[in-house]
């Protein structure tokens, strides 16, 4: 054999191996792609080869099994067969969403549901300075119920009055000054008439409160005016009763035996927050006969009175009305042996006001 013949054989032999060595790389060249591509979890997938073959041609060729085998060897979750590919009924891994833990994950790290569905608050939820820093004034010092100590003046009545008989004045208060609990209190009333005053009254009462509306009063009552004054130890009650009547009820005893009793009842009504009507109901009693002062035994007066104020603002408020005053039993008939009226109307204009 000739040198050109040999080459040419040695050249066919190295063709042949070749084209032997084709088919098996092109199966791995697929198969590598595919261990490189993730799986889709949770995902069935259905190959072309393994639908009903019922409905397919009889015989396929070459050509399309060999292109079906390399599709279905690029997916996942199928094997071959001798008939074909088919797909794997292998249960897929439960999902975990790792795409969400990997996008959002870092940013929801260290937040716990629990803490957001209840359960004990961290100790430092709160602030134990729930003024949170804020400090009063030392002139605006906060104390404990009972502590502090304050003071005041109202005037219930500083009046005009006009009567059938003659023209006068009427004022009637009271100042206090202490705590909460305990007060030391002056009430006074006076009544003038002619250019004199011919009825006056003045307590120094010790004030202690006994509920949230009560209040029990311990002092001393001196009275002027017509005739000697008269000297009382003073013992009552003042408070608010149910349906907010304002009551003052006071008993009284004096040297000689005297005692005497008074009571008082008061009521606002509201026609608006500064429009307001105040029906006044005041009655006396003593246990003796003083004839020097026009006072018989049992209950010897009761004054009544409408008064109308209009609040301009609460700490001043002028007001119109009119008082009755009414002596009763034997009292009356001492007022008449004396020249005096036993039932008096009062035209009243003053005003209200407090400090």
């Amino acid at each position: 054999m000739s040198r050109a013949h040999r080459f040419l054989w040695a050249g066919l032999v190295s063709c042949a191996a070749s084209m032997a060595m084709l088919p098996a790389q092109a199966q791995d060249a697929p198969a590598a792609a595919s261990s490189a591509m993730p799986p889709m979890q949770g995902m069935p997938m259905t190959s072309h080869a393994s639908m009903d073959t019922t409905t397919a041609p009889a015989k396929a060729s070459s050509s399309s099994t060999h292109a079906d085998s390399h599709h279905a060897a690029a997916m996942p979750g199928m094997h071959m067969s001798g008939d074909g590919a088919h797909a794997s009924h292998q249960a897929s891994p439960p999902s975990t969403m790792p795409a969400m833990k990997q996008a959002g994950g870092d940013a929801m790290q260290g937040m716990s549901m629990g803490a957001m569905q209840g359960g004990s608050a961290p100790p430092d939820a709160r602030d134990p300075d729930y003024s949170d820093g804020l400090s009063f004034a030392p002139d605006h010092d906060v104390h404990m119920h009972g502590d502090s100590r304050f003071g005041m003046l109202s005037v219930d009545r500083l009046e005009y009055v006009h009567t059938d008989h003659a023209d006068g004045a009427a004022l009637e208060g009271q100042a206090w000054y202490g705590g909460d609990l305990d007060r030391a209190v002056l009430a006074f009333e006076a009544e003038s008439s002619g250019g004199r005053v011919h009825d006056s009254r003045v307590e120094a009462l010790w004030s202690h409160a006994v509920s949230a509306y009560w209040d029990t009063r311990l002092g001393v009552r001196q009275d002027g005016g017509d005739g000697p004054s008269r000297t009382w130890a003073a013992f009552g009650v003042q408070g608010l009763a149910p349906y907010w009547f304002d009551v003052q009820a006071e008993l009284y005893a004096g040297p000689s035996g005297r005692t005497a009793a008074r009571v008082e009842v008061e009521y606002d009504v509201l026609f608006t927050q500064r429009l307001i009507l105040t029906p006044k109901v005041e009655l006396n009693a003593y246990g003796k006969d003083d004839p020097a002062r026009g006072i018989a035994r049992g209950v010897s007066s009761a004054d009544m009175g409408l008064r109308l104020r209009y609040e301009i603002r609460r700490r001043f408020a002028p007001y119109v009305g009119v008082a009755w005053t009414r002596r009763l039993g034997a009292s009356a008939g001492l007022a008449r042996r004396q020249g005096e009226p036993v039932l008096e109307r009062k035209w009243v204009a003053g005003v209200r006001l407090w400090f």
